[in-house]
């Protein structure tokens, strides 16, 4: 069951000034979207930084934050892994 909406001035005013920040970030983000947009379209036509290469610097840093967040617990090499027991009948 879903409470009702419980009827508070002082509530009322943090939730107004909370919904008027939080609509204020996403006009910020819509314009630094803009201007990542318009960046990347000038560095490709100059040819500094092909589209290729910016895709794949964006996936390295993308994952060096996740990599960040959620560190591996295991620093297995591939040796490791490939002689795991049962690993090659499994795979097979």
């Amino acid at each position: 069951a879903i409470a009702a909406p419980v009827s508070c001035s002082v509530g009322g005013d943090v939730v107004a000034q909370f919904t008027k920040a939080v609509q204020r970030l996403s006009q910020r983000q819509a314009e630094l979207q803009d201007e990542i947009w318009a960046l990347r379209s000038c560095l490709d036509a100059a040819g500094s930084i092909p589209r290729q290469t910016f895709l794949v610097q964006l996936h390295r840093q993308r994952f060096a934050r996740v990599l960040q967040e959620h560190p591996l617990e295991h620093a297995s090499s591939l040796e490791d892994v490939m002689n795991t027991p049962g690993l090659t009948l499994a795979v097979s």
